[in-house]
């Protein structure tokens, strides 16, 4: 279940937007991905980029 709204995804879609990530989500994410509390962070700490145009 996304928790974006269908017009937030379309922003973040959308070539032209710039989307900034601060440096305590990515420091949070990894460590609950290391923790084992967050599955799917796994795919995004491999390759980033690629989980954003997906």
């Amino acid at each position: 279940m996304s928790r974006l709204s269908p017009a937030a995804r379309a922003i973040i879609d959308n070539d032209g937007t710039t989307v900034l990530v601060s440096a305590a989500s990515t420091w949070e994410i990894a460590t609950r991905a290391r923790r084992g509390g967050l599955p799917g962070a796994v795919d995004v700490s491999v390759d980033v980029m690629a989980c954003l145009h997906s």
